[in-house]
């Protein structure tokens, strides 16, 4: 990890899974390089999803819907999340600056999405504007479709609005690298 080669360090110590499998929540430790802050924030959020999900699946915790559903709205949501990336790097002049722009967006977005404290607890004005965020979206449909089962016939409307969420900032975010780049072209 000093030497640059990797950015990410998972260590699981020894006896890990007889731990696990005997309930007594065994740890791991996740080194993380910070020097590339949206990087490291955005990775270490998929590896702790992988890990769980890997826990989850050793401990053989039904999933009640369909896995690729579920797969299919998770590319939906990538391509939603990666166009407001673009977008924020459409403002940023800088990579710190970039880097303190998706402390102060992503952050919040992942925190008031509903998957760590129910949407209905917070302010009607939080609510509303978490209503424009695909995060909010991704939670519900992952939560509909892994937790409940719901099929597409019951996600379509909240896939095709975060779909639309995201091409929304794509397309914002294209046009303001476009008139940049013609900026500099003059």
């Amino acid at each position: 990890m000093n030497r640059g080669r990797y950015a990410f360090v998972l260590v699981i110590p020894g006896h890990f899974q007889r731990d696990l499998a005997a309930w007594r929540r065994p740890q791991l430790q996740l080194n993380i390089d910070a020097t590339v802050v949206s990087q490291a924030f955005i990775g270490a959020g998929y590896i702790n999803h992988i890990v769980v999900a890997e826990i989850d699946e050793v401990l053989q915790v039904p999933i009640a819907g369909s896995l690729a559903l579920f797969l299919t709205t998770a590319v939906f949501y990538l391509f939603a999340a990666a166009s407001i990336g673009i977008f924020l790097g459409t403002l940023a002049r800088s990579m710190p600056q970039l880097g303190l722009l998706i402390i102060i967006t992503i952050v919040p977005l992942q925190r008031l999405s509903g998957g760590v404290t129910p949407q209905e607890s917070m302010p009607a004005a939080v609510q509303n504007i978490m209503a424009a965020t695909p995060t909010n979206y991704f939670v519900r449909l992952a939560q509909g479709i892994l937790y409940r089962g719901t099929g597409f016939d019951l996600i379509w409307r909240d896939l095709l609005t975060m779909t639309g969420v995201g091409a929304c900032f794509f397309t914002v975010a294209l046009l303001r690298f476009r008139r940049a780049v013609t900026q500099t072209q003059v």
